[in-house]
């Protein structure tokens, strides 16, 4: 009789820890502030992106590399403070791009929903909200990760 898999494994865990994570950042950033009603996107990306960049940073990465046995864990203590710094920039970085990408997800959702239901143009039949924002960002963030774990084993 073969061993039953664990349904919560470490790399499920990290990913549930980020998904509710990102949706409390968006909730503070995005409802708590200003930022959220503004018309300027640049400001919202650029602040939410910032906002959950050094939350992973100061709070969930460590987290993470503490409790679970994830990839985020090899050679973390064993490096330069220049490859720490230049991991903490690209953990902003991708929170940047990937709330940017969030933000033609939303605008293809909702121009989709508009077309399909003979909406008004001016209404947002799917708003966003920290549930959902959290999901979306959860599944770019492992399309990136599979992206680049690829790219790694092939080019490097």
């Amino acid at each position: 009789m073969k061993p039953r898999k664990k349904f919560f494994t470490d790399e499920r865990l990290e990913y549930l820890i980020r998904w509710w994570s990102v949706g409390a950042v968006y909730f503070f950033v995005g409802w708590g502030t200003g930022l959220g009603n503004q018309v300027g996107t640049v400001d919202f990306i650029f602040f939410l992106g910032l906002g959950i960049g050094v939350f992973n940073i100061a709070v969930i990465n460590p987290l993470i590399r503490k409790m679970l046995n994830v990839r985020s864990n090899k050679r973390y203590n064993e490096t330069t403070v220049f490859n720490k710094v230049l991991t903490r920039l690209k953990e902003i970085f991708k929170s940047m791009l990937i709330v940017l990408i969030m933000v033609y997800v939303y605008s293809l959702i909702n121009q989709l929903l508009i077309k399909v239901l003979s909406l008004s143009p001016s209404q947002v039949p799917f708003p966003g909200e920290p549930i959902t924002f959290g999901i979306i960002y959860v599944i770019i963030l492992m399309c990136i990760n599979k992206i680049m774990s690829m790219f790694r084993r092939h080019c490097v």
